[in-house]
């Protein structure tokens, strides 16, 4: 069950994931690393990969319209 996922160390870690993930995007924005979109592909996308795998099991799927 979700509720046993939802630790205060878990929580810690989605909080930290999702830093690194913005830290990463910018690093792949100054060298060049992004898609045609704009988006990041390097370690802002594995980090944000990290944090949507770790957020789905702690908060539960994302829904098409982006509500959980």
């Amino acid at each position: 069950p979700l509720a046993l996922l939802d630790t205060p160390a878990t929580r810690a870690l989605l909080e930290a994931l999702e830093a690194a993930a913005a830290a990463g995007a910018a690093v792949d924005r100054e060298r060049g690393w992004i898609d045609a979109d704009g988006r990041a592909v390097g370690f802002g996308e594995t980090l944000d990969g990290m944090a949507e795998q770790l957020r789905a099991e702690v908060i539960g799927p994302t829904g098409r319209d982006g509500q959980q």
